[in-house]
């Protein structure tokens, strides 16, 4: 039986009702075409099950967290649905996890990545989860190749 991460069409069928954290880069990239013809059953998503970075930082996102919680003595709560904005309800987050009403995203990266380059990278999808968390900041975690994580 394998463990890869394939997700099913309801989990597609949900994506596909609004715009999530991780379409919020794409969008702000103005690279968005694909991404609307995705989300509008013009184009089928794309398999990311032979992605290796996709499925390491799948598997390794729970050991982020509870390594984010043991490092900053946070209690981080994992929401098991999709959250909704309150008031733009094309805005949706499948959060990491949450540090009160703060998002904490998980990634994992090459050995030779900084910190700000991760950062600067994602900032378009922690401002769009902060807005949807209706939180006041994010938090991301990083994982850079087996030895060493930031913060």
């Amino acid at each position: 039986m394998s463990a890869i991460v394939i997700h099913s069409d309801a989990w597609h069928a949900e994506r596909r009702l609004g715009i999530g954290g991780s379409d919020a880069p794409t969008i702000v990239s103005g690279v968005w075409q694909k991404l609307w013809e995705t989300k509008t059953g013009r184009r089928e998503p794309d398999d990311l099950s032979d992605i290796l970075a996709v499925q390491m930082g799948s598997f390794t996102e729970p050991l982020n967290v509870a390594w984010f919680e043991k490092n900053t003595g946070m209690f981080v709560t994992i929401p098991g649905e999709p959250q909704i904005h309150a008031e733009h309800k094309f805005m949706r987050a499948n959060f990491d996890g949450l540090v009160g009403n703060d998002p904490l995203q998980c990634k994992h990266t090459n050995h030779f990545a900084t910190l700000e380059e991760i950062a600067s990278r994602y900032y378009a999808q922690l401002q769009h989860e902060i807005a949807v968390a209706g939180g006041e900041k994010s938090y991301l975690s990083v994982f850079f190749g087996n030895n060493r994580w930031e913060w």
